[in-house]
C-alpha cells in the first residue's frame, strides 16, 4: 500500500529512506491554544510558513501506525493532535505519514543508545481534516536540549504489516513548550524525581534560539482541565503545520 495525499504524483512514490538524511526547506507553524504563550501574529498560523528545524539523531524508519505510543509508561498524559495543511490555501492535506517522537519522562528515547522498545514514536496518517491524533506524555529533558517533541510528514511512504517506511519528506521540525507550564509538570512525579534545576530552559536551548520565529514553534496546551490533583485527565495540544509545497 502506497501512502501519499491526493496531489501526489507518481514521481514521489517511494524512494530510499536515505532521503531521509537530507532534507529541503519547508515550513511549520504552530496554533491552536488557550495558554499563556508568546501572542500568535495576526494573519491565521495554518497560512504562515516557517523554516524547518533539524531531524536530530534519534529518528527511527518503520515505526508502527498507531495512535497511542506510551506503551505504559508513566508521565502526564498529552494528547497531541497535529494538523497538516498547504501553504498555498490552508487547505488540509489528507493522507499524509505523520511521525511523531520524542523522550520519555526520563530523557530517554526509544531504539538508540541501548535503549530497547519503540516507545514515544508511532505514526499516523493524516484524515480528511488534515489531522493526525496521538496519545503520549509530556516530554521529559535531557542534557543539553529544552524539552521538544520531532515531527516529520512524508508523502509516497509505503505501507507493510502495521509499519511505515521510506517516503519522501515534506517537513521535518521540533516543536517546543512553554517553560512556565514545564515547570509546573516537572513539579509533578515521575519528573520531580529528577535534578529539574539542571534542565535547559527555551532560552539557553541553541537550537531554539537561532530561529527568529521561535515563539511560533511553542505548541499551545490546553492544560485547564477541571479536576484535583491538576491536571485529572492529561493535558491536549494541536499543532497546524502548513507545508510550502505538497507535491
Amino acid at each position: 500500500m502506497t501512502v501519499r495525499p491526493a496531489s501526489a504524483t507518481r514521481r514521489q512514490l517511494l524512494r530510499s529512506s536515505a532521503a531521509l538524511a537530507v532534507l529541503p526547506a519547508a515550513g511549520i507553524r504552530c496554533a491552536a491554544a488557550r495558554t499563556a504563550t508568546p501572542a500568535a501574529p495576526a494573519t491565521p498560523a495554518a497560512c504562515l510558513e516557517t523554516p524547518m528545524m533539524s531531524t536530530g539523531p534519534y529518528f527511527l524508519d518503520g515505526m508502527p501506525i498507531r495512535r497511542d505510543i506510551t506503551e505504559g509508561r508513566p508521565g502526564v498524559p498529552l494528547t497531541l493532535a497535529l494538523r497538516i495543511t498547504s501553504l498555498d490555501g490552508c487547505a488540509p492535506i489528507a493522507n499524509v505519514a505523520v511521525d511523531l517522537w520524542h523522550c520519555d519522562a526520563e530523557g530517554s528515547y526509544s531504539g538508540v543508545d541501548g535503549s530497547d522498545g519503540i516507545f514515544m514514536r508511532g505514526v499516523q496518517l493524516t484524515g480528511a481534516d488534515g489531522k493526525a491524533v496521538f496519545e503520549t506524555l509530556y516530554p521529559g529533558w535531557y542534557p543539553g536540549r529544552t524539552p521538544h517533541l520531532h515531527v516529520m510528514a512524508r508523502t509516497g511512504a509505503t505501507e507493510e504489516n502495521g509499519a511505515v517506511t521510506g517516503g519522501i519528506p515534506l517537513f521535518v521540525g521540533q516543536l517546543f513548550l512553554d517553560d512556565t507550564l514545564t515547570d509546573r509538570i516537572y513539579a509533578m512525579p515521575p519528573y520531580d524525581s529528577r535534578n529539574n534545576g539542571e534542565r535547559t530552559r527555551n532560552d539557553s536551548d541553541g537550537i531554539f534560539m537561532r530561529e527568529p520565529k521561535r515563539a511560533l514553534l511553542i505548541v499551545r496546551i490546553e492544560d485547564f482541565r477541571s479536576g484535583t490533583p491538576w491536571p485529572p485527565n492529561g493535558l491536549e495540544a494541536e499543532a497546524t503545520l502548513a507545508i510550502a509545497s505538497a507535491g
